[in-house]
């Protein structure tokens, strides 16, 4: 396939570059162009507590290197520190943000997300931070290796409960708030989440739950915080924003794309008008376990739709089939898994025991979400992709009334197969 215009793609992440390959693996030969907003080369963000902790160094955050021969390798051109300031679908346009203009045959929208700061006084503080980018983890970690004497944490999400563990390793007294009744507010059931908020403050963890900050002001000592519902004022060395991201849409010329919380796709990653395809962080696609369109922002997600977007761009193609919620993480002694809707359920089963706990939730007799914790017991890590596969290759995609909602219940035998003795006992 050649065009006299070019493809572009907006982004530089996980879903950009799979596109990028993509693109010359289904022998597409005209120029592509790729704008990008940072500066850096392709890296990982999940990667970027890993660095911050001193368990990696920052090269291996980078995709291919902290170079960025990648793009010299699939012969595009890159526009680095060039951000996209419109994008007309109508026109089939995009000016970046120097006024330069280029008309394209086909767009990939691949921006990514940003950390949400919420506009609260003082949340512009050199001590105030978020981790999304390379210059927020560099800057973070030049401050984390001060030992700050204490830590304030805002949002216990996935990447809040990492920084937990990081920076009590270090001595630092940690305060951890989040306007949710619970830690890992969509991904845990209330009963699995009260399990790890226990352990959270066995290891001296200070948690504060179903409250945010109303103010944030400067002082010698560092911070002063004020917390809403609470009443509590804490004085903190720094504080570091963890309450999720936002995707980057600002760019896109309202009304030419349909855009709830996302841009909606259909499968095969293309958007509602134009010549317009969408990947990432930015897309809202099949969730497959209750069929509707969502926001599911994972970095495995991210790869595929680009490589899917990429093909088809190219001149193929290729299905996206949705994917499912999925989380996975671990902290402490405890490694938590959740798979799938873990709230919309008519009934629970539970299975605990060896320091492991099991939830099942289930709808109309099928079974659409999973819980697992454990405590000190990792022999079973490896069965989670086994476990993601059996929810997957069990949902039902032939009844002629349309797919099912959820997967047998006999799949509780089939994951029983693949789970170490002691984490869960099936029947």
């Amino acid at each position: 396939m050649s065009n006299s215009l070019p493809l572009v793609i907006v982004g530089s992440g996980g879903a950009a570059v799979n596109a990028v390959k993509a693109i010359r693996e289904n022998s597409y030969q005209g120029e592509v162009h790729l704008f990008s907003d940072g500066v850096q080369p392709p890296f990982n963000p999940m990667l970027l507590t890993y660095y911050l902790g001193g368990k990696i160094p920052l090269e291996k955050c980078y995709l291919f290197g902290n170079s960025f021969d990648f793009f010299q390798k699939y012969r595009v051109n890159l526009h680095s520190g060039r951000p996209i300031t419109m994008l007309d679908v109508k026109e089939k346009l995009v000016i970046d943000d120097q006024g330069q203009k280029v008309n394209y045959d086909s767009c990939l929208i691949a921006s990514g997300a940003s950390a949400i700061v919420p506009p609260v006084f003082g949340s512009k503080s050199q001590r105030v931070f978020s981790i999304r980018t390379i210059e927020d983890a560099v800057r973070l970690r030049e401050l984390y290796l001060t030992r700050p004497r204490k830590v304030l944490l805002i949002g216990a999400s996935m990447v809040g409960i990492k920084l937990v563990e990081i920076f009590q390793e270090t001595g630092s007294e940690v305060f951890l708030v989040d306007l949710a009744h619970h830690v890992f507010a969509q991904a845990a059931h209330p009963e699995c989440a009260t399990v790890m908020e226990e352990q959270l403050q066995k290891h001296g963890i200070n948690l504060i739950l179903n409250t945010k900050v109303e103010a944030i002001e400067e002082s010698k000592e560092g911070l002063k915080v004020n917390l809403a519902e609470s009443g509590l004022e804490l004085e903190v060395d720094l504080l570091v924003f963890c309450i999720g991201v936002r995707p980057n849409l600002e760019y896109i010329q309202p009304g030419q794309l349909e855009i709830e919380k996302g841009i909606l796709v259909d499968n095969r990653m293309r958007a509602s008008a134009g010549n317009v395809y969408v990947a990432g962080d930015v897309v809202q696609g099949l969730n497959l376990i209750n069929q509707k369109k969502e926001v599911l922002a994972l970095w495995a997600n991210a790869c595929q739709q680009g490589r899917i977007a990429g093909a088809n761009m190219a001149g193929a193609d290729v299905i996206y089939p949705g994917s499912i919620p999925q989380n996975i993480t671990h902290f402490f002694d405890m490694f938590f898994v959740s798979i799938g809707d873990v709230h919309n359920y008519d009934e629970i089963e539970r299975r605990h025991g060896n320091n492991a706990f099991s939830f099942f939730f289930k709808s109309k007799g099928r079974i659409i979400g999973v819980n697992f914790l454990t405590l000190g017991n990792y022999e079973w890590i490896n069965s989670i992709g086994i476990i993601r596969y059996e929810i997957l290759k069990t949902l039902n995609y032939h009844d002629p009334s349309g797919p099912q909602r959820g997967f047998p219940a006999e799949t509780i035998i089939n994951l029983q197969k693949v789970m170490k003795s002691g984490v869960m006992e099936v029947e």
